[in-house]
C-alpha cells in the first residue's frame, strides 16, 4: 500500500508525538524502579534510557517526518533505537521491563516512511526482540509471550486498516470538493449567460425592426463572449474605479433599457478597484438596475453607493410594480444566480425587499475583508467597460 503524501506528512507528525510520548513513558518506569530500588543494572539502564530520549528529541527536531517523502534512514534508525530499548535487559542483565510503550512509535514511522510492508516488517522484528528479551530474562510463559507479539502484529494490522478508512475518506472528501468546483463552474456559467446571451437576444426580439439596433447589439455580445472566453487576450490595462464602473453600468442600462438611472455614489468610491469580489458587487448591481428597468415598469431607477468603514453597500430602488421572491420560477437566473448567488460566492450577501404595487428595494453588501482579499476577476462578470443589457 503506498500511503498518500499529505496522509504520509500526518502520520510523521502522529509518530514523532507517540515517539515523545514513549520516552517520557520510559523515563517514569525507570524512575519507579529506581525510586523503588528495583534496577538491577541501574547504569546500563540510565544508559539506555538517555540514548531513547535522545534519539525523540532529535527526530522531532529534525521534522524529517512532516515532509511527503521522508528518508528511509529515519525508519531504519528509529527501529535500531527501538530494537535496542527492547533488547536492553538482554544485554546488561537487568531484570526490570522498561520498555513501555516507546517501541510502538516505530510501527507509525514505518508506516509514514515506507507504507504497509514497512509497518509489517517491523512489527515482525519487534516480536522477535521482545521473544529474545523474555527468554533471556526466563519470562517467556505463553501468556507474556501472546500478549507482547499480539501487541506489534495486531497494533501493525490497526495502522494499516485505519490508514485505508483515512484514504477512502480523502477519497470521496476529494469527489465532493471537485463536484463543487464543477456547480461552481455551472453557475458561473449560467450567470453569465443570462447576464449577457439571453439579455442581448430578448433585446433583439424588443428591437427586430431597427437593423442597426440589432447589429450593434450582436458586435456588442460578440466581444464580450471573446473577452469572456479569452479573459488575457484583451485585459484592461487597468483596474476601473468603483464610481466609474457603477456609472459606466447605469449608462448602459439607461441606453438598453430607455429609463432613467440616478446614481448618488459617497465614500470615496473611486479609491476602490474593481476586481474580484467588487467586480461581482457591479454585476450584481447591474443585474437589479436591468430587472428594475424591464420589470418594474417605472421611468426612473435610483442608486445610492456608498463606502463605510471599508466595507461597501450599494442599494438599487423602484417604486414599481413589486413582486413576491418566492413566486420566481426556478428556472430564472437573474435573482438567484446573478444577484443572490454571485454576492454570496464573492464573500457578501444581498437582500431583497419588494411588495406588489410599492416597488422594490435590492441591497448589495461587501464586507471589508472580502473588499480587501479582491483579486482576479469574476468569472460571472463582464468587464464595466462593457456591461450588457439585462432583460
Amino acid at each position: 500500500m503506498s500511503v498518500d503524501g499529505d496522509l504520509r506528512a500526518g502520520l510523521g507528525r502522529a509518530a514523532v508525538v507517540l515517539r515523545l510520548v514513549g520516552a517520557l513513558w520510559i523515563v517514569l518506569l525507570v524512575l519507579a524502579a529506581w525510586a523503588a530500588d528495583q534496577l538491577t543494572a541501574p547504569t546500563a539502564t540510565w544508559v539506555v534510557t538517555a540514548g531513547a530520549v535522545a534519539w525523540a528529541l532529535v527526530l522531532a527536531r529534525g521534522r524529517w517526518l512532516e515532509s511527503t517523502r521522508p528518508p528511509a534512514w529515519v525508519a531504519v534508525a528509529d527501529v535500531a533505537v527501538a530494537v535496542g530499548v527492547v533488547v536492553g535487559p538482554a544485554l546488561t542483565g537487568e531484570q526490570a521491563g522498561v520498555s513501555g510503550g516507546y517501541p510502538f512509535a516505530s510501527l507509525l514511522v514505518g508506516l509514514a516512511v515506507a507504507g504497509q510492508r514497512a509497518v509489517v516488517g517491523v512489527a515482525a522484528l519487534l516480536s522477535v526482540a521482545v521473544l529474545t528479551t523474555l527468554a533471556s530474562l526466563g519470562r517467556s510463559s505463553a501468556t507474556s509471550v501472546a500478549s507482547n507479539v499480539l501487541l506489534y502484529l495486531l497494533g501493525a494490522v490497526a495502522l494499516v486498516l485505519g490508514v485505508r478508512v483515512l484514504e477512502r475518506q480523502q477519497a470521496r472528501a476529494r469527489a465532493a470538493e471537485a463536484e463543487l468546483a464543477v456547480a461552481n463552474e455551472r453557475a458561473s456559467t449560467a450567470a453569465h449567460l443570462h447576464d449577457s446571451v439571453l439579455q442581448t437576444l430578448a433585446l433583439v426580439q424588443r428591437r427586430a425592426e431597427d437593423p442597426g439596433a440589432v447589429r450593434s447589439l450582436a458586435r456588442r455580445q460578440e466581444r464580450e463572449l471573446r473577452e469572456w472566453l479569452f479573459p488575457g487576450d484583451q485585459a484592461p490595462a487597468g483596474a476601473v474605479a468603483l464610481d466609474r464602473a457603477l456609472a459606466e453600468v447605469a449608462e448602459q442600462v439607461q441606453a438598453d433599457h430607455d429609463v432613467a438611472v440616478r446614481l448618488v455614489a459617497v465614500g470615496g468610491l473611486a479609491e476602490v478597484a474593481v476586481q474580484g469580489a467588487t467586480e461581482s458587487l457591479v454585476g450584481a448591481a447591474r443585474e437589479a438596475m436591468a430587472n428594475a428597468a424591464v420589470h418594474a415598469g417605472v421611468e426612473v431607477v435610483d442608486v445610492f453607493a456608498e463606502r463605510v468603514d471599508g466595507a461597501l453597500t450599494v442599494y438599487v430602488r423602484d417604486r414599481g410594480s413589486g413582486f413576491v421572491l418566492e413566486e420566481v420560477p426556478a428556472d430564472r437566473h437573474g435573482v438567484r444566480g446573478s444577484i443572490l448567488g454571485r454576492m454570496a460566492a464573492a464573500g457578501g450577501r444581498a437582500g431583497i425587499t419588494s411588495t406588489p404595487g410599492r416597488g422594490t428595494e435590492v441591497q448589495l453588501h461587501l464586507p471589508a475583508d472580502a473588499v480587501g482579499a479582491s483579486g482576479g476577476r469574476d468569472p460571472a462578470t463582464p468587464s464595466p467597460r462593457r456591461g450588457s443589457a439585462d432583460g
